[in-house]
């Protein structure tokens, strides 16, 4: 039972990133660090310290290199920190697939946009649905929100994390 409600805490700060970063295109600090303590709390009771290192390690190699990525202007500072914080619960045994999930959403994404943003160049007067609106400026903008696909491929990893 226990292990349940950490795994709905995981599942809940994750979703409200990638909804917030859908809504206002910014991850909230408190977000990253929820899950960091979070998962400091659920290694003290399920984790071993062999274990417990390797996480870190996870988390610490994925930061460093999403950090580079925010330094190129490629990665926002909500979803280094984001990412970095989900790698330490994906711990090595889920850290490539988190990896690769999130570079093929991501990567998806920023087609799609990159693909609208050239539509838009002929077509500047585009229609869309009230629903699709929000794409259309991220497009327009130039702006990829990348905590949907790091949310994305963090839920796509759950049962993998959590077995």
């Amino acid at each position: 039972m226990l292990t349940f409600i950490f795994q709905f805490c995981f599942v809940f700060l994750v979703s409200y990133a990638a909804i917030s970063d859908y809504q206002r295109l910014k991850i909230p600090n408190w977000v990253s660090l929820a899950l960091c303590a979070a998962f400091l709390l659920y290694a003290s009771l399920f984790v071993t310290g062999s274990q417990f290192l390797g996480h870190v390690a996870a988390g610490t190699a994925i930061f460093a290199i999403a950090v580079v990525l925010y330094a190129l202007g490629l990665f926002g500072g909500g979803d280094a920190k984001l990412l970095g914080a989900i790698a330490l619960w994906a711990g090595p045994q889920s850290v490539y697939e988190l990896a690769l999930l999130t570079a093929m959403i991501g990567g998806a994404m920023g087609t799609i946009l990159i693909g609208l943003r050239e539509l838009l160049r002929y077509r500047p007067a585009l229609w869309c649905p009230a629903p699709l609106h929000r794409i259309v400026v991220w497009a327009r903008d130039g702006v990829c929100p990348y905590g949907l696909a790091i949310g994305s491929a963090a839920l796509i990893c759950v049962p993998k994390m959590f077995t």
